[in-house]
């Protein structure tokens, strides 16, 4: 298995893991008891990512905080409907964050990895960057802020930039392995720099730039940094 591959599985087996809770029992033959019980396990999960999707729409709207109340009022539940499917709010915005993650992963895929001449790798490179932090920008910003006070999103953002590090690898793949190991690694530090959520972030929060004007930024700094390798 690849080593990008692995840190995907790991992310899925870590989510499976934590709602393994609510999954509908696994049955042989299902008597029409176990059929009522798979269908309220069904109705819960339906339920339960209603919660999830809503919490990720308050954030997208700007609501970096939302509380509890607001979750229920805006998923249309009450306050003990929420505190059945979560421990508290910190398991709420955990959860949410990791459905936004698992919705997100699409996007950030790099398509024909290290193939093609560099101009084309490097814009293949920046429009998956792109298109992947414009979807996850909202709630990238509230997972990279509570990470310290809620520890399992500390260790979602690291899982994620190891998995963002691999695709840049493998897309740059022929410039890196021209390179002894250490100067391909620090080569990984700077495309990953250059490219990476928080420069994003500063971009568009901090300088107010428009997703256009970042990409050439960054298609600029990458240039010259990669075409350097001999």
């Amino acid at each position: 298995m690849a080593y990008h591959e692995h840190i995907v599985t790991s992310i899925d087996e870590q989510t499976d893991n934590r709602d393994a809770r609510l999954a509908p029992p696994a049955t042989a033959s299902p008597s029409a008891g176990d059929t009522a019980t798979d269908g309220r396990s069904l109705r819960r999960l339906r339920n339960r990512e209603h919660v999830l999707q809503t919490v990720l729409t308050l954030i997208r709207n700007g609501d970096s905080s939302p509380s509890v109340q607001d979750v229920a009022d805006g998923a249309g539940v009450s306050l003990r409907s929420i505190f059945r499917y979560f421990d508290d709010l910190d398991d709420l915005v955990r959860a949410a964050i990791e459905l936004g993650v698992q919705q997100s992963k699409p996007l950030g895929i790099v398509p024909n990895a290290g193939e093609g001449p560099l101009e084309l790798r490097i814009d293949t490179f920046v429009d998956s960057r792109l298109r992947l932090y414009a979807s996850t920008h909202a709630f990238g910003r509230v997972a990279r802020n509570r990470s310290d006070s809620i520890p399992a999103l500390g260790a979602a953002v690291q899982q994620v930039y190891e998995l963002l590090r691999v695709q840049a690898r493998a897309q740059f793949e022929p410039e890196l392995t021209r390179l002894d190991p250490v100067d391909a690694e620090f080569m990984l530090d700077s495309i990953c720099l250059v490219t990476g959520f928080g420069s994003y972030d500063t971009e568009r929060v901090v300088l107010g730039h428009s997703v256009e004007r970042i990409r050439v930024v960054w298609k600029r700094n990458l240039t010259p940094l990669l075409t350097s390798v001999g």
